[in-house]
């Protein structure tokens, strides 16, 4: 896969993560998220792939050489 395709992948994961996130605790308050190990978990889940997704990321912007 080339350089560009993976950060559209990234990208994609990462807008994916958020989405799921918001649908899950669109209708949720905090006192219904905290009484939901269910829904903890999906949202914990979400934001380890955001976190990987944004970390390969960073991981390629950084091997780019500087222009300095």
């Amino acid at each position: 896969m080339q350089a560009g395709d993976r950060d559209s992948a990234s990208l994609w994961d990462m807008a994916q993560a958020i989405r799921r996130i918001q649908e899950f605790t669109a209708d949720a308050s905090c006192e219904t998220y905290l009484e939901s190990v269910l829904m903890q978990s999906a949202v914990e889940r979400q934001l380890g792939i955001l976190g990987e997704a944004a970390g390969e990321s960073f991981e390629r912007v950084s091997a780019v050489p500087s222009r300095n």
